[in-house]
């Protein structure tokens, strides 16, 4: 029953995702209104620009039409458009302060006006109005506003020009604008502050660039997290929405000459080579390998254990078990395509379920939130292991005990594996459940190395991913380990 009213809750997310996706295609298709193109271009100095542009050209060695992009965007920000935060008293200049929201006029919707702010000045008491407009040809007039009015404003102007433009919305708070530079044959940002979101904390999730021609999920090319990223990335499957972008370009394509269509897609073929050159340095960089070997205590008393806590993200260890390591990938040895989830963000989800009958009682696990290890939601499988190293202290494994929470559902799968020297291998069962298991074993007695290995897979629907979990835990759990790996050591014979 909880499986297909979460089905039905995922549809409801993807007909919103996918409205939200057309959302701009309004706007972007003002950039290619004839009459708004000339009145952009009636208020430019065009001439100047051009002339600019050349000298800049001459003097760079650069392309002329990069050059006179840099011109146009030089102008618009430095004498065009003006930076509103709050707006002054029209009647004393003083910095009014915000009085909350306010409906907009008829007016004001004419000019695609989503909502209103309201102000009210602290000297002389007049109220202002801020309308937010969309508008590109309202904001030519007005010259104002904030980075919406701005990335509106200034792909008009840049699209009048001739440029190829695509409004980008950061879908967490932020829009910009791309240009296409034809000498470096990539999309390039107007956006001077873009690289500095992710390092002032900014939780990136999903970054869109629209244009009449296409709608592209261009997230990769601002982030440098995409592990993290991707555990934010949980509204919609990353095969639907694959499904649902290719049915919005080909919808905005088939129109096109065959010759532009091929120049978009050799395009889009660029930049996904160009993202998964950098993104493999970055996983060949990211995750250092951990070997576990024996301190002098372990060796003395013969005995080495290892904890991890999902709830925490740490490892513990030593006689007192003190934190040792931070960080789930910090003490694995091989990691592939799993993360760790934390799931703070079941508020909408609960609404959803209390709405549709389920009881409160039957809510309990939902609401503590359970943090756990699983497969990124693009892949169909995951892997994760630890190795312990006891070659160089004269000692080799006795007896090995595992005691481990995991959970699946419908037909996902975790298979564990212990492998030894030799290639001795045992394959370990534990039973899906909440309450951690334990499994003691003897097949790797006399080993002097250990690798245990998790492989999560299966699973079905849009789900799929979350229907192997590893190291499963309530988020409350911070003292409790949901992995502990314990071996115990003899006397070497050899």
């Amino acid at each position: 029953m909880a499986v297909v009213i979460l089905d039905r809750f995922q549809e409801e997310n993807e007909r919103h995702f996918f409205a939200r996706l057309q959302s701009q295609d309004g706007v972007v298709q003002l950039y290619e209104q004839p009459s708004l193109q000339q009145q952009a271009l009636d208020l430019m100095p065009v001439s100047e620009m051009r002339k600019e542009a050349r000298k800049e050209s001459e003097q760079t060695g650069k392309d002329e039409r990069d050059c006179l992009m840099h011109q146009v965007n030089k102008w618009f920000y430095g004498s065009f458009f003006r930076w509103l935060d709050k707006p002054k008293c029209s009647r004393c200049g003083t910095v009014t302060k915000n009085i909350g929201l306010l409906p907009p006029t008829v007016e004001e919707r004419k000019w695609l006006a989503g909502h209103v702010e309201g102000y009210k000045c602290p000297n002389c008491g007049a109220d202002e109005r801020f309308p937010r407009y969309n508008h590109p040809g309202k904001l030519l007039e007005t010259r104002h506003g904030r980075c919406g009015e701005h990335a509106n404003c200034q792909a008009l102007l840049l699209r009048s020009m001739g440029f190829e433009v695509r409004h980008v919305t950061d879908w967490t708070d932020h829009v910009w604008v791309e240009v296409y530079s034809y000498q470096e044959q990539r999309w390039i940002t107007c956006d001077r502050d873009y690289l500095s979101r992710e390092r002032e904390g900014k939780k990136l999730s999903y970054i869109m660039a629209v244009s009449d021609e296409e709608t592209v999920d261009v997230t990769w090319r601002y982030s440098t997290k995409q592990n993290e990223v991707m555990q934010r990335r949980l509204h919609v499957s990353e095969g639907w929405l694959a499904k649902a972008l290719a049915f919005l370009n080909h919808q905005k394509q088939q129109k096109l000459p065959p010759v532009r269509r091929q120049t978009l897609r050799e395009r889009s073929a660029l930049d996904l080579a160009e993202f998964l050159s950098n993104y493999e340095r970055k996983l060949e960089s990211k995750h250092i390998p951990y070997t576990f070997s024996p301190t002098d205590e372990e060796i003395n008393s013969k005995r080495l254990q290892v904890q991890y806590c999902c709830a925490s993200d740490k490892y513990f260890r030593g006689s007192k078990m003190e934190t040792f390591l931070q960080g789930w990938k910090s003490g694995a040895a091989a990691v592939n395509s799993v993360f760790r989830k934390c799931e703070h963000d079941w508020t909408i989800v609960l609404d959803y379920l209390r709405s549709r009958g389920v009881e409160e009682a039957d809510l309990t696990t939902l609401q503590k939130g359970n943090a756990f290890l699983a497969r990124l939601p693009s892949s169909p499988t995951g892997l994760v292991s630890w190795t312990m190293d006891f070659s160089t202290s004269g000692l080799v494994i006795d007896s090995v005990t595992i005691v481990t929470c995991c959970v699946t559902m419908e037909s996902g799968k975790v298979d564990w594996k212990l492998e030894g020297d030799d290639d001795i291998v045992e394959n370990l069962t534990f039973i899906s459940q909440h309450d951690c298991k334990s499994q003691k074993t003897s097949s790797l007695s006399g080993c002097k190395t250990l690798k245990l290995t998790a492989a999560l897979s299966g699973g079905r629907g849009k789900l799929a991913w979350k229907h192997a979990q590893l190291c499963s835990q309530p988020i409350d759990s911070e003292g409790d380990p949901s992995l502990d790996i314990t071996i115990t050591l003899k006397e070497s014979t050899a």
